[in-house]
């Protein structure tokens, strides 16, 4: 699993872009594909690190998979 470089659990579009080296802009495109989960709270979305995580962890699997065959 990727190192957690982030103490917080509940992320904003902001900080996920950050932390994936992506435009804030991408993350949104991204949930509205059904990419990543976004949580609604007030009109604002909201993601949570463990599952950023784990569908980063998916998809480095997924690409050696893709190289390996």
């Amino acid at each position: 699993m990727i190192e957690k470089t982030v103490q917080k659990e509940i992320l904003t579009g902001k900080e996920v872009a950050k932390l994936l080296g992506l435009h804030p802009r991408t993350i949104t495109r991204m949930r509205k594909k059904g990419i990543l989960t976004a949580y609604d709270f007030y009109g604002r979305k909201y993601y949570k690190y463990s599952e950023i995580a784990l569908q980063i962890e998916a998809g480095k699997e997924e690409n050696q998979n893709k190289q390996a065959a």
